[in-house]
């Protein structure tokens, strides 16, 4: 093992010296957005000595990194279990492939107590993880394009970078029309709706949601939601080729912001929605109709929202949901991918039976 390699592992309580110190902010590669970890330490439910990270340095220079968030799972016929998302992992170039990564991942299973989760369509990672972790629970990420985005084609079809401007052309012309004639379908149902936005929750939005998420995986609460759709934690970019830091998790953007909102008819809350929007992404966090009677009016705030932003593509794990949309609205096409949840091998808790939702484990 080369001796100038060094594993730190970091504390809610290291985080906030670390932060006060500025210490891994003053070089390009940094551990994390700023913003990131500010909006970390306001956890409360966070306790001062779990981890967040697992750094490996050598030389004092960041070389790998493996960022986590502690949470509170709802285990069946046991309450509640304190646990970890291994939420990103992110290795040098320059040490892929190398004993690296394996063994900053071994130094944090043993502080972790083994006790880790993660969520990952990685295929090229099927093997390690097939090798410390069980699969409790496999579902399919949707991604619904309503714009053709040059970067996903051409690496797809690479003879297409020849013909970007193609592809410009297509999407100010019989594009536009298409997302014109989808916009007009979101009206019909919303002519009686109104929004109310909210930077946090309110007593009647919590009123409405916890009866919905109470068999949730994570255990909700008003408070532990309002830290998760916290703007705080991203930091807005308007000219990014000032902006020298280098990164792996999302944080940064010239237009990224979290949008919660109720719907409301006649008065009444009939449904709750939070989704991040990021440049182009459109990634949905919540997705709560009041019953299926509303969940076609929920679906067109949604739609309108999201054709409004000029999202280039929506991002959900909600199988129906994005069934839904594509029987009633014309996508240009749908990317499915299988996506597993999984838990350490050494983990002191079994897991039966599990669903896992957009709003479990997602933390970006």
């Amino acid at each position: 093992m080369n001796p100038n390699l060094k594993v730190v592992a970091l504390s809610k309580t290291d985080l906030v010296e670390a932060i006060h110190n500025n210490t891994y902010w003053q070089d390009e590669r940094i551990l994390m957005p700023k913003s990131k970890a500010l909006w970390l330490i306001k956890n409360n439910t966070i306790e001062d000595d779990a981890y967040v990270a697992i750094i490996c340095l050598e030389n004092n220079v960041i070389i790998s990194y493996l960022l986590t968030i502690p949470d509170t799972i709802h285990v069946v016929n046991a309450g509640l279990k304190k646990m970890y998302w291994m939420h990103e992992w992110w290795v040098d170039h320059k040490f892929q492939g190398s004993i690296v990564p394996s063994y900053l991942f071994n130094q944090a299973a043993k502080k972790l107590s083994k006790n880790i989760l993660i969520e990952s369509n990685a295929e090229n990672s099927d093997s390690f993880f097939n090798s410390q972790f069980n699969t409790i629970h496999t579902k399919t990420r949707h991604t619904i394009f309503f714009l053709l985005e040059s970067t996903v084609l051409i690496n797809r079809f690479p003879f297409l970078k020849y013909f970007k401007f193609l592809i410009t052309i297509a999407n100010s012309t019989f594009v536009r029309v298409l997302n014109s004639r989808n916009y007009k379908k979101t009206q019909k149902s919303l002519v009686a709706v109104q929004y109310e936005y909210l930077n946090e929750l309110d007593p009647e939005a919590w009123n409405f949601i916890e009866p919905r998420c109470k068999n949730d995986f994570t255990y909700k609460t008003q408070e532990n939601i309002n830290w998760y759709i916290d703007n705080s934690q991203y930091t807005q970019t308007p000219i990014n080729k000032r902006f020298k830091s280098v990164f792996s998790t999302t944080g940064f953007s010239n237009n990224i912001h979290n949008h919660s909102f109720k719907i409301i008819k006649n008065g009444e809350i009939i449904g709750f929605i939070s989704y991040l929007f990021n440049m182009i992404e459109f990634n949905v966090k919540y997705f709560l109709p009041k019953d299926d009677a509303h969940y076609e009016i929920c679906m067109d705030a949604l739609m309108e929202h999201c054709l409004k932003a000029k999202a280039t593509y929506i991002i959900t794990d909600d199988t129906k949901l994005s069934n839904e949309i594509n029987k009633k609205y014309t996508a240009l096409f749908t990317y499915k991918k299988e996506k597993k949840s999984r838990v350490h091998k050494g983990a002191d808790v079994a897991f039966n039976e599990i669903i896992l939702t957009d709003r479990d484990g997602r933390f970006h």
